[in-house]
């Protein structure tokens, strides 16, 4: 299934893929659960807590989609700096030491290479946190929302309102 771009679009999207998973959960939970077992169902979801539980599958869903971008960043900024690495090798095999300008253009690309390889790790840096923001989200989203049922109607809005 294609990404859906409008935010009216991934809520519900969000919403179906949640119902789909608790309802598959639920029917694996009744299936498994039988009287006197020492598992215990777990309590019904509410309105809020159920909203909540789509913010959290969303927000985990949009840091797992910038992580994935930053990543593809990442990868092609590796790709620079060893295509680069390669052209500073090639330069250093074809300079003559004793040339004080061919080693100045050697050194003058050596040190933006490396200014290019700190903008790098500062990228593999930010990599790792979105991926741990990410992780958190979904640790937050497994422990309030996994395993959890909840009323098919329990999104709509209550009578009077």
């Amino acid at each position: 299934m294609g990404a859906i771009r409008s935010a009216t679009g991934a809520t519900w999207l969000a919403i179906l893929v949640l119902l789909a998973t608790v309802a598959g959960a639920n029917a694996r939970a009744g299936e498994q659960l039988r009287p006197g077992s020492e598992q215990q169902a777990l309590p019904e979801l509410e309105r809020e807590a159920l909203l909540q539980c789509v913010a959290d599958e969303r927000e985990s869903r949009e840091l797992l989609e910038r992580h994935q971008r930053e990543a593809e960043a990442v990868a092609a900024s590796g790709r620079e700096l060893d295509a680069q690495r390669r052209d500073l090798a090639a330069l250093r095999a074809s300079i003559d030491l004793r040339d004080g300008a061919s080693v100045d253009r050697y050194n003058a690309r050596a040190a933006a290479i490396d200014a290019r390889v700190q903008r790098h790790n500062a990228g593999l840096a930010s990599l790792a946190a979105s991926r741990r923001a990410q992780q958190a989200v979904a640790q937050r989203y497994n422990s309030r929302c996994g395993g959890r049922h909840f009323q098919p109607n329990a999104l709509r809005p209550k009578p009077g309102r």
